[in-house]
């Protein structure tokens, strides 16, 4: 149940959002933002708080048309500033290698019409061990697509696309390949950690409420901590699992109760690295 303090901070956010905004853009990289991505979003009516970055995002399938055609010329504009040359662009998409998972299949099927009606003209690589010849497969919906060899994709390629998290690593078959890469492999999940994440969100709040005093970073952080070496196997490392989730439940509970929060705090135990919510 929201607070009043809750409420009045709100109201106070949305009459002032202009100047959120100008200090979030102050902020923004001089890399620009990624191809893509998508956010796993907790909201609790008081507070909300983004707890998860995927930047190989799914689910493109399920997208309006309305919301296809604008992909689809974000994508054209995309292109065009990253590659400086006119269409159409040779686009190489780097899947995941999930054939069994049909709904993953159906994604995929969305990416590649984005991607056509983006003038593009796409190729779907096969991003496991080699296969000798293309190889097609059909979705659920009826739709057919086909996935080359590593070779045969990347012949007079402009760019490529990782739909491909990358939690094992960068596949073999783009080892060493000197093409414009979205989003970079630097950023798959061998590397990233959710817990590097809750920083960078907390620095930028931190920003915004010394620019504007009435801002309240609480309201949008997560309140976490980062367990290494854990084997959930061992008694004596669930018993320190256990510890650290009673201190970040005591410290939610003291937060709450300064708010007026009424409700229970909730805790997820995560894996730092990865996707599928371990």
């Amino acid at each position: 149940m929201a607070s009043a303090r809750s409420d009045a901070f709100f109201e106070t956010l949305i009459s002032r959002i202009d100047e959120v905004q100008s200090v979030l853009m102050e902020q923004v990289s001089t890399c620009g933002f990624p191809v893509y991505s998508s956010l796993d979003v907790r909201d609790a009516g008081w507070k909300i708080c983004v707890v998860d970055v995927n930047l190989f995002p799914a689910g493109f399938n399920l997208l309006c048309e309305n919301d296809r055609n604008r992909a689809s010329t974000r994508m054209r504009e995309f292109f065009a500033a990253k590659l400086l040359k006119p269409a159409p662009w040779k686009i190489v998409v780097v899947p995941e290698a999930h054939t069994t998972n049909l709904g993953y299949l159906e994604n995929l099927s969305g990416i590649l019409k984005i991607l056509n009606n983006a003038d593009c003209e796409v190729r779907l690589m096969w991003p496991g061990d080699p296969i000798p010849k293309a190889w097609k497969v059909k979705t659920m919906s009826g739709e057919e697509f086909e996935y080359l060899p590593a070779l045969q994709a990347l012949d007079g390629a402009d760019a490529l696309l990782l739909n491909h998290d990358l939690s094992g690593g960068v596949p073999k078959a783009i080892q060493g390949i000197k093409l414009p890469t979205f989003p970079s492999t630097q950023l798959g999940w061998f590397r990233r950690r959710k817990s590097t994440h809750f920083e960078i969100v907390d620095s930028v709040l931190k920003r915004i409420s010394e620019k504007l005093p009435f801002f309240d970073p609480w309201y949008f952080s997560m309140k976490s901590s980062t367990l290494r070496g854990i084997n959930f196997d061992s008694d004596s490392d669930l018993s320190t699992i256990a510890d650290a989730a009673q201190q970040v439940i005591n410290t939610m509970n003291r937060e709450y109760k300064e708010r007026g929060v009424t409700e229970k705090p909730h805790l997820f135990i995560k894996n730092d690295a990865g996707t599928y919510g371990m």
